[in-house]
């Protein structure tokens, strides 16, 4: 009994840390794709207007 207690405990407690590890890498993956999404608008925005 207390050893599924046991295996339980580490399942969830692996489980947290996988969940917030992979959210966190999620979340780096997604700030990164907007920063570089908005340096490259702002670059061609920029790039533009020296053109026109």
């Amino acid at each position: 009994m207390l050893f599924i207690g046991f295996v339980a405990e580490t399942v969830v407690t692996v489980g947290k840390a996988l969940t917030t590890r992979i959210g966190l890498l999620y979340f780096y993956q997604f700030c990164g794709g907007a920063l570089v999404g908005g340096l490259y608008v702002a670059m061609n925005t920029y790039l533009h207007e020296l053109h026109s």
